[in-house]
């Protein structure tokens, strides 16, 4: 029998569908995965375990408003302080003084309950002076507990305070405490509300704000929440109500520029999230745009329009000479007076002003009319899509002498059949991103394939009237299919990514009268943020079944797109949500990575400088649905089934971490704590590279055995165990008479090169990674280093099965290449 060997030296392909069994002409397929899970793969060619996952915290489930109506021991109208409504508010009656504590609102809930969030409202103080607001609790309504103090110190500016709770108990009030004389001060408070999580599962949207180099923050997006952490130390620092459901978060988007996030849902008003120098001092506020863009849609939600009527009386003119109008700021063309002498004269001169004003750009495509009323006297009707609330009219003449001149006179003021492009009835803006010093916002409910860029430099403001190149744009893709915009993007050129196809502003600067959407390809894309790494953009095409690379041509001097999943479609099952990890600390890699609609993962990684590209999966216990990256740091949402119900996991990817949703804890202590999160869980333990035996939590804890205490491990590990998995694609090697991809053959040695591995696993059975001495028994094991001889001679006759290669144990792995020896038939 002829006998040959191979050597796969890189697994950078990942992963190949079934598709590429039979192309061994290929280069990628002596560098592919037949089977790969649980790993990611390394750039310099080998793989190794996947991270493993830190708990942070459990995500908020669905919140409810506790309606009891409170009472106001000092004066107030408590009913308008819990009717979910801001509009409202109340002020006490009684003087502050130096009344300690002075209780502005009491609960009796009538049994204990559990509070998870308390809200304060608009609340300020009516005259100078400044007070700390606190929460307090009580069993008896006479014994009372400070639970909780406020961030913000209450004086004479309107306050919005939210403090997370946790706790339960039957009586909650608002007090002053600690404050100086306050004399006639007294409190006003829009609303004072008790929250309560309910038993349902919320989704949750994860985003990453950066404000400065050294200061990065995770936002956890729940129903009627916004919590924020830290991630330094992944503290939770603040908490802030939102007005976004629990069906409504999976979509959120944002914008980011310095301390500021501007936050946009098609549902709800755009938000303004500040951080204003700590950790603990935000605000959230509707964003304050100003001149938004005005649209006629001409329907039933329509405002009725009222005719817009403005005379203008020629004095001294003659036929021949010329003036020019001053509508708003906005200056028509010269138009030629041309009599008023005749019919003819007339007729020419009411022509002459109808076609310049309604020319103009504050006017619609329609609408004007010019009518004589008198001698040398003009009426201009603005009505239907003209109509609007002018300003007076200005009109002066360019040729002649000083003494012609053009009196206008208001006589009617009209209302608008325009509206606000973007609204509560037509839906706000569904995507954004900041390009040339412009906010850019892309699509609402209503005008789905609209792009609208607000003024230069002027980040709020969406003046268009004048039509300046600072002014603000409002342009619309016309084409011969559906193209709702998904996504704008901010990489070579301004990205515009659609249901049905892909565009770019190619101008440079971009100004309303240079303004051009140009289409690139048409594969269109998910509704899914698009992502830049290596210089070009990412994008899951519409059908969810690609990921597509949109990368600039020169030879082609367009946008070209590239599926680079088109060797590993299988691992892109219509995707949810991705993410890009420019590198960590320890590899040189860009990660990208995917959460499946079935709730898997796949990670993609890549150096295209390299020609890198390779797809592996990511399983779990539980079911991925939202990953974000902060920074080098990235975090996801896994949603759990923890004793009997579901639950929302923020999870950090850790490659110090060997098992999921795992914490760190003394290795001395017993019972080991913190684990409520997987009560009633199988755990596993590893400490000092020892695997200690599979346990299950109750209590919210584990319990080590008298041996292991006296073992006094260090660090210890406890969390969810996953199995990495890998075989290459089935060996096709030249025995002379030509390749052996389709014929019989066995494996008769196999050597394999490994990195820092232990719990080597070939066909369920242990690789011998570790040798023994009598200075290492007893001993935490080594990890080993090296070339593993004769790992696996036990294969029979096959013509492509090829060896499974497992880790079922929490020990690292790294595998850098494997030999095969081959007997072909």
């Amino acid at each position: 029998m002829a006998k040959t060997r191979f050597v796969q030296t890189s697994f950078n392909s990942g992963v190949l569908s079934p598709l590429i069994k039979g192309r061994t002409e290929i280069e990628q397929y002596y560098k592919g995965l037949e089977v790969g899970k649980n790993i990611v793969l390394v750039p310099q060619g080998g793989l190794k375990r996947r991270p493993g996952t830190k708990f942070i915290a459990k995500a908020n489930k669905v919140l409810t408003r506790n309606t009891t109506v409170p009472t106001m021991p000092n004066g107030g109208t408590a009913a308008d302080i819990n009717d979910g409504f801001d509009a409202t508010s109340t002020t006490t009656t009684t003087n502050i003084s130096t009344i300690d504590p002075y209780v502005i609102a009491h609960y009796d809930l009538g049994t204990a309950k559990a509070i998870e969030f308390a809200d304060v409202r608009g609340a300020f103080l009516t005259a100078s002076g400044s007070s700390g607001v606190t929460l307090e609790s009580s069993d008896d309504d006479a014994s009372w507990t400070e639970v909780r103090t406020f961030n913000q110190t209450l004086g004479i500016s309107a306050q919005d305070m939210r403090v997370r709770v946790g706790l339960t108990a039957r009586y909650w009030r608002l007090t002053l405490i600690e404050h100086a004389d306050l004399t006639t001060n007294k409190v006003t408070l829009e609303e004072f509300n008790l929250f309560e999580e309910t038993s349902t599962a919320s989704n949750v949207k994860l985003k990453g704000f950066s404000v400065e180099s050294d200061r990065h923050y995770l936002l956890v997006y729940t129903d009627g929440n916004l919590a924020i952490y830290e991630t330094e130390f992944n503290t939770r620092v603040i908490d802030i109500k939102t007005s976004y459901t629990s069906s409504q978060v999976a979509n959120i988007r944002d914008a980011q520029t310095e301390s500021v996030a501007l936050i946009f849902h098609e549902d709800i008003e755009p938000q303004r999230l500040i951080n204003l120098g700590t950790d603990t001092d935000w605000t959230l506020d509707i964003a304050p745009f100003i001149n938004i863009p005005q649209f006629d849609y001409n329907d039933s939600l329509s405002p009725a329009p009222t005719n817009d009527e403005q005379t203008l009386t020629f004095t001294g003119f003659v036929a021949g000479d010329t003036f020019q109008m001053d509508i708003e700021g906005v200056f028509s063309k010269n138009i030629t007076f041309a009599g008023d002498s005749s019919t003819d004269e007339r007729n020419a001169t009411i022509f002459n002003i109808q076609k310049n004003v309604q020319d103009m750009p504050v006017m619609g495509e329609t609408g004007v009319a010019v009518t004589r009323t008198g001698a040398n006297a003009y009426k201009i009707t603005s009505s239907g899509e003209s109509a609007k609330d002018f300003e007076l009219f200005t009109a002066f003449a360019t040729t002649g002498t000083a003494s012609k001149t053009i009196t206008v006179t208001h006589d009617v003021t009209g209302v608008s059949r325009k509206g606000d492009v973007w609204s509560i009835t037509r839906g706000h803006p569904k995507t954004a991103c900041f390009y040339e010093g412009r906010l850019v916002l892309g699509g609402t409910r209503s005008k789905p394939q609209s792009l609208f860029m607000s003024k230069a430099g002027s980040l709020l403001d969406f003046e268009i009237d004048e039509g300046d190149d600072d002014d603000a744009i409002f342009t619309t893709i016309s084409s011969r299919k559906l193209n709702n915009i998904v996504d704008v993007f901010p990489g070579r050129n301004l990205q515009i990514f659609t249901s049905g196809s892909e565009f770019t502003v190619n101008v440079s600067p971009v100004t309303p009268s240079t303004i051009s959407i140009t289409p690139q390809t048409s594969h269109g894309s998910l509704n899914i943020e698009a992502k830049e790494v290596d210089g070009s953009t990412l994008f899951i095409d519409r059908n969810g079944k690609s990921l597509k690379q949109y990368l600039y041509s020169f030879n082609e001097d367009s946008y070209t797109t590239q599926d680079i999943s088109v060797l590993s479609p299988e691992l892109i099952k219509s995707p949810v949500d991705m993410a890009i990890l420019a590198g960590t600390s320890s590899d040189d890699a860009n990660w990208v990575f995917i959460v499946n609609n079935d709730g898997s993962g796949t990670i993609l990684n890549t150096l295209r400088s390299q020609d890198i590209n390779g797809f592996t999966e990511w399983t779990t216990s539980g079911f991925l649905t939202d990953v974000s990256a902060v920074d080098d740091q990235l975090y996801m949402v896994n949603k759990r089934q923890i004793d009997g119900s579901d639950a929302y996991y923020i999870e950090e990817w850790d490659f110090n971490r060997l098992l999921d949703s795992s914490i760190l804890t003394s290795g001395s202590i017993s019972p080991v704590a913190g684990l409520d999160h997987l009560e009633g869980e199988t755990v596993s333990l590893v400490t000092d590279g020892i695997v200690l035996s599979d346990r299950v939590v109750s209590g919210g804890s584990v319990t080590l055995t008298t041996e292991e205490l006296a073992a006094s491990y260090g660090q210890l590990e406890v969390g969810l165990k996953f199995i990495p998995e890998f075989s290459t694609m089935p060996v096709n090697t030249n025995v002379g008479s030509g390749q052996n991809s389709m014929r019989l053959k066995k494996l008769v040695r196999m050597n394999i090169r490994v990195l820092n591995t232990t719990g080597l696993y070939v066909e369920g059975e242990p690789v011998p990674v570790r040798s023994l001495t009598p200075d290492s028994l007893g001993a935490s094991p080594n990890t080993t280093t090296g070339i593993i001889d004769d790992v696996f001679n036990l294969a029979g006759w096959t013509r492509e099965s090829m060896p499974v290669f497992t880790c079922p144990d929490p020990t690292p792995m790294t595998v850098l290449a494997i030999e095969y020896q081959i007997e072909s038939s």
